[in-house]
């Protein structure tokens, strides 16, 4: 059965992380061990390394993203499993699939108007 890769707490306190690499394709067998993706921290750059074994069906974030921890990152298949309905496994967990995170523009620096 299908289940999500979540982002990791990999340093204490973190609230969020980025995929820096994933060593992993879409379609690779994963065995217990294998490091599957290399996460980012403010402080730390560390393997994430697969509990289980299956077949990396999906990737939900590219490398490069920060996501927060805990957020879904991709998808592990079962061994011979293909027809997966993600979107549907996602909604289970209630959680979406990510998308980028707006930049938000800073708002200019008006200067107060001076009294003559």
């Amino acid at each position: 059965m299908a289940k999500l890769l979540h982002m990791p707490e990999v340093s204490a306190n973190a609230t969020h992380a980025a995929i820096q690499n994933w060593a992993i394709k879409e379609g690779e067998t994963i065995a217990v061990g294998d490091c599957i993706a290399e996460i980012e921290t403010e402080k730390a750059l560390v393997e994430l390394a697969a509990e289980e074994e299956g077949v990396l069906g999906k990737i939900l974030v590219e490398a490069g993203r920060e996501v927060e921890v805990g957020s879904p990152i991709g998808v592990l298949f079962a061994k011979g499993e293909s027809n997966v309905d993600i979107a549907a496994l996602l909604a289970k967990a209630g959680a979406q699939q990510t998308a980028p995170a707006p930049v938000a523009d800073e708002a200019p620096v008006v200067p107060a108007p001076v009294a003559a």
